[in-house]
């Protein structure tokens, strides 16, 4: 019986881990029209900065805890969410020099 529960386990955390990676990923359709508008229009810097910050978070807690589930997806959320900090900042400067020089 429980060799059952391990499988169990790992099965139900990668259903896990798959489900959260697709939430931090959910994103990731913004960051096309930011590159293809070359704008940070579409980009809320709360919300990029709730998804670094809830990454950051819950990496740390995995970490302290050990769990590897958690540290997967919750890590992959906080690179994920640093990139987006990273262009938000990119493209904002950007955009702001632009309107400068004209």
């Amino acid at each position: 019986m429980l060799c059952f529960h391990s499988h169990r386990v790992v099965f139900l955390g990668i259903i896990a881990d798959a489900s959260s990676v697709i939430v931090y990923a959910s994103h990731l359709a913004i960051w096309r029209k930011v590159f293809t508008t070359k704008s940070v229009e579409y980009m809320h810097f709360w919300s990029s900065l709730a998804v670094l910050s809830n990454g950051v978070c819950w990496t740390i807690y995995a970490i302290l805890q050990f769990d590897i589930f958690i540290l997967v997806s919750s890590g992959v959320g906080a690179i994920l969410g640093a990139i987006e900090l990273s262009l938000y900042a990119y493209f904002y400067f950007s955009g702001k020099e632009e309107s400068n020089t004209k």
